[in-house]
């Protein structure tokens, strides 16, 4: 049976009168009435359960996002830390793809930046749907925002990371062992990047960090169209 919070008024009265004890002499006497009351309460209880699921579920979503990609992002840095553990800081400084452990760092943070990608436009499709309903809140709408910046800071680690040439004026002056730490490196290149999605999202661009590779153009680019919707979003937006 489903929970009576789930129930409406008179669903919550007939479910009483179908399993309460009279109802057992009543079906022995009138055993047809009580089938075709039965098959009415399935009818009437089925559809508000799947329904009340979704509300609940969906508003676990919206409440919890930013605090979900927060701790998603943090993780990610420690386990990078814990794996550039077993590379000496001379190899860190040259990002060798041909390092095991090194190599096994970039999958994770590819697997990590997927799927905090899939989360981002599953929120993204929602917060456009409650948009044009009218029906979005504003700490959804801040939530996505900020989910999003998460999202392109990691993912400007994973290509740092990848290819430390593809960037000007992040940490080039850590070219050797002695200004490299194991321990800190990838947090440190994570809070750069942090800064510089922050300031791409909002527009501000400094220019004292800048991509030099064509595929990176096209991330940065995709950002700042990504910014624009949701100042669109914002416009549209009607607090409620």
């Amino acid at each position: 049976l489903p929970s009576l919070s789930s129930l409406s008024y008179l669903s919550r009265i007939s479910l009483f009168l179908v399993t309460s004890p009279p109802s057992f002499w009543f079906a022995k006497r009138f055993p047809d009435t009580l089938e075709n009351t039965v098959e009415m309460l399935k009818h009437t209880v089925r559809p508000i359960m799947p329904n009340a699921r979704k509300r609940i579920l969906g508003r676990r979503f919206t409440n919890t996002l930013l605090p979900l990609a927060i701790v998603w992002q943090v993780l990610n840095v420690i386990i990078l830390t814990l794996i550039d553990k077993n590379i000496s800081n001379e190899e860190i400084a040259r990002h060798p793809l041909d390092n095991k452990y090194f190599f096994a760092g970039v999958v994770v943070m590819v697997v990590f930046q997927m799927i905090h990608m899939v989360v981002v436009v599953i929120a993204s499709v929602k917060l456009a749907k409650q948009v044009l309903h009218r029906t979005a809140t504003s700490s959804f709408l801040v939530q996505s925002y900020l989910s999003t910046v998460l999202l392109f800071a990691g993912v400007y680690t994973l290509l740092f990371r990848a290819d430390k040439s593809a960037w000007k004026g992040i940490m080039e002056d850590k070219n050797d062992e002695a200004s490299v730490q194991s321990n800190t490196y990838i947090a440190q290149a994570f809070a750069i990047m942090l800064y510089y999605s922050v300031t791409t999202m909002t527009g501000t661009g400094f220019g004292d960090i800048h991509p030099v590779s064509w595929y990176l153009y096209l991330i940065v680019t995709a950002q700042v169209g990504l910014s624009a919707c949701n100042q669109g979003k914002k416009k549209k937006h009607k607090p409620v």
